[in-house]
Parts: C-alpha cells; structure tokens; sequence
C-alpha cells in the first residue's frame, strides 16, 4: 500500500470518528443521575389574545398590554436521565407591565425534558403551571393582587458556548403558550446564561 494511499485512509478514518471525539471531549464527564443546574436572564416578547375573564365576566379593570417587551430570568435545576437527555424544573419570572388601571406581571413553574441533539446542542419541550398577576393602579397594598393559574405549553432550544465539561454559557430561546379564562398569552423569550454540573 503506497504512503499517499495510508495517509488518505488514516485522514477519512479521523474524520468519521470526530463527532464521537468531539462528544467525549466536551460531553465525556456528563452521566446519568448528574445535578444540571442554570441560571440565565433575557428578555421576552409577551403577546396576549382574547379577553380575560373573571367569574365569567369581562375583567373589571380591563385587559393586560396586547404586546409588550419584558425583562426575563429563569432558574433551572434538575438531574441527568442520560448522557444526553436531562428532567428540568425552571423557575420564570418576567418583568410586569402597566395599563392606565392595573399592572401586570406573570411568573411561571416548568417541567422539562431537555434533549442534546449534539454534544452542546440541544431541544427541549415540557408543561408548565402559569401564573398571571394584577393590581389596581390604585391598590392600597402591594399584596393586593388578583391572580389566575393555568396549565399550558412550553419548548426551546439553545447552544453551549465557551463551555468545559463542568459549566458553560448557553445562549437559547423558549416558547410558552397558556389560556387564562378565554385571555391566551405567548412568551417568546431569548436567554443567555450559565449552566453546570456536577
């Protein structure tokens, strides 16, 4: 077998087995029954359809902002189920929002399964517990505040950056969808943050 000929066969051979170099280089301490652990913040595009209802009624001080731009923080820790499939609990909560009658906020608990499709990329999909808030403009207490709980959707992507195999930033995007009596609100966030395990 000629040199040129080895060399050409060597090279193919190294290429083939780069993604699997590459997974273990940069995935190889991850396992099952790892803690998985994220912090991140961002902002969110909140779009709301319908009319939000109270006791079947049109709410009495109206409707929340149809569109509006939030601050957005998510808290996440869970386990790893795989090496590349983990179970997540996120914490949300997005920045409030005033009409001329009430301010508005939401917050939201997640349960997530999150799938690495490559060694730092990954998809995600999962239920959530939704909640949104209001408080007259005029309340006299800050603890003065209607709220309505539903259970609705949620999903995301993201990628892992300047990373080693205890932590690295992520960068990502999450969808939420839920219906509050007849009122349907959709988050679509974007997200930079930590994530680690150990």
């Amino acid at each position: 077998m000629s040199r040129r000929r080895l060399v050409t066969i060597v090279a193919l051979a190294g290429i083939a087995l780069l993604p699997d170099t590459v997974h273990a280089q940069s995935a190889g301490e991850r396992r099952a029954g790892q803690l998985v652990y994220a912090l991140s913040v961002g902002a969110a595009r909140r779009t709301t359809s319908g009319t939000l209802l109270e006791n079947g009624r049109p709410n009495t001080l109206g409707q929340p902002p149809v569109r509006a731009t939030i601050f957005d923080l998510n808290a996440d820790v869970g386990v790893m189920f795989a090496p590349r499939t983990a179970v997540l609990g996120t914490l949300n909560l997005s920045g409030s929002r005033d009409t001329s009658t009430a301010t508005w906020g939401s917050r939201g608990y997640h349960a997530l399964l999150r799938q690495w499709l490559a060694p730092r990329i990954w998809v995600e999909g999962g239920l959530s517990l939704s909640e949104l808030g209001q408080r007259a403009i005029d309340a006299g207490s800050k603890n003065d505040v209607t709220r309505w709980w539903t259970a609705g959707l949620i999903g995301g992507a993201g990628v892992e950056l300047l990373g080693t195999d205890a932590i690295a930033v992520q960068v990502f995007t999450r969808v939420s969808t839920a219906t509050f009596d007849g009122l349907r609100q959709t988050n679509i966030s974007l997200q930079v943050g930590l994530i680690g395990w150990r």
